[in-house]
Parts: structure tokens; C-alpha cells; sequence
């Protein structure tokens, strides 16, 4: 069986690691890059053989939905899962900025096919990763 890959764009290492060590090995590879731009030069050569990309609504150095833009020009059928800390079921003032910045994301394509909030739970991690790529 062919593994499936993920390319997975975050600012925070931890994070990336989490995603890492909670994926089965045997289903999955990780690309891990902790720099958009970085991983924009990565996924221009590689996009055929790359399955999914998740990315962080809180991008350093490029806004989140210049970047799904970018992989888009890419890969006009690319599928994105979205990592946030904003919940929608949160009455909380959350900031402004990061609910800004997912709404833009999610209301301007139908390539982001889900979103896992922060801190990412495994089984949550697991079943969305399984559903969109049918392993």
C-alpha cells in the first residue's frame, strides 16, 4: 500500500510533532515545513505526488489565504485541512484577526475541506484525515 502525503505548513514545531507522532507511519508521510514560503517551493515541484496539506490560519510570512491562493495556482484541486484556535461554538471574544483571517480562508474556496482546532485531538486528527483521503 502506498502511503499517503501530507504536507503540513506551521509555525510551531511542537505542533508539527504532534501531527507527526499521532499519524500511522504506515499510512502516512509527513512533510513537515515550518515556513510558507519554503514549502511553496517544496509543493511547486511535488505537487502531484502530495495528498493533502494542512496549514495554520496564523501564517508568519505570508497571510493564510495568500497561501491557499498560492496552492491553488499550484494545484487548482489541492485539499487543505485548516488548523485554528477559533472556535465557532465559542461565545468568547476570540481575536479578531485570527477570525478574520479563517472566515477569509473558508468563505473564498471549497478546497478546504476541513477544520481541527487547536490543541489537536488525535481521534478528531485521525477520522478527518481518513475521510478526505479514503484510507
Amino acid at each position: 500500500m502506498l502511503r499517503k502525503k501530507i504536507l503540513v505548513i506551521h509555525k510551531d514545531e511542537e505542533v508539527v510533532d504532534k501531527i507527526f507522532l499521532r499519524l500511522d507511519k504506515n499510512k502516512y508521510e509527513v512533510i513537515p515545513f515550518f515556513d510558507e514560503l519554503t514549502a511553496l517551493s517544496h509543493y511547486r515541484t511535488n505537487s502531484e505526488e502530495i495528498d493533502l496539506v494542512i496549514f495554520d490560519v496564523e501564517s508568519i510570512k505570508i497571510q493564510s489565504s495568500e497561501l491557499l491562493s498560492r496552492l491553488k495556482d499550484i494545484k487548482p484541486d489541492v485539499v487543505g485541512v485548516l488548523i485554528s484556535d477559533v472556535d465557532d461554538k465559542d461565545t468568547r471574544k476570540v481575536d479578531t484577526k485570527i477570525k478574520q483571517a479563517e472566515t477569509k480562508v473558508l468563505t473564498r474556496t471549497r478546497n478546504i475541506r476541513a477544520k481541527i482546532r487547536k490543541p489537536i485531538k488525535t481521534a478528531k486528527l485521525q477520522k478527518t484525515i481518513e475521510e478526505l483521503l479514503d484510507v
